[in-house]
């Protein structure tokens, strides 16, 4: 943040590609210097491809959608699903804004729940709506959870050597997803 002396505040936050550019007043300082100074910052700003109204933009676009994937997964309880966002800009580019998301939230965590990375958790059967937004743009899929699946059963002892007539005990254990 640029503080000037005529009580003038500017912020200019970058980040990546995107960035967001933020006048908090009016420039009314009384030094000609400052006014080009702050001119030909906002002119580089603007060239490349911020934007001064605090929307995240591409180095061409503004932010007009979202989508989200995979759409509608569906996972066994206890396993993981990373979601990915797919920013879609008025140039008509689409970029991967998975890290830049400002909000992700889940409408039930005692189904899913969904980390600031995008990562869902999977918690019980059930089903949860899981949301991302940024710039007050929003998408959002259905994450169905099931029951454990059994992936695998492995049985103990595994070649026993029995005389004829002679019972052997023999352990099933089912390895779930």
């Amino acid at each position: 943040m640029a503080r000037y002396a005529t009580g003038t505040e500017n912020t200019f936050t970058l980040f990546s590609t995107y960035c967001v550019l933020k006048f908090n007043s009016k420039f009314q300082g009384p030094i000609l210097k400052t006014k080009l100074l702050a001119a030909l910052i906002g002119f580089m700003l603007m060239l490349s491809g911020c934007s001064d109204s605090g929307e995240t933009a591409s180095p061409a676009g503004v932010l007009e959608s979202i989508a989200l994937t995979p759409a509608n997964p569906s996972l066994p309880a206890g396993l993981t699903q990373q979601l990915t966002a797919t920013g879609t800009y008025s140039n008509g580019t689409s970029v991967d804004i998975t890290s830049a998301i400002s909000s992700w939230s889940s409408d039930t965590n005692s189904s899913a729940t969904i980390n600031s990375a995008g990562l869902v958790s999977s918690v019980a059967v059930g089903s949860a709506v899981m949301t991302a937004s940024l710039d007050g743009i929003s998408a959002a899929t259905t994450v169905t959870v099931t029951d454990a699946l059994l992936e695998s059963i492995a049985l103990t002892p595994a070649n026993p050597s029995l005389a004829a007539g002679i019972p052997q005990q023999l352990i099933a254990t089912g390895t779930y997803s």
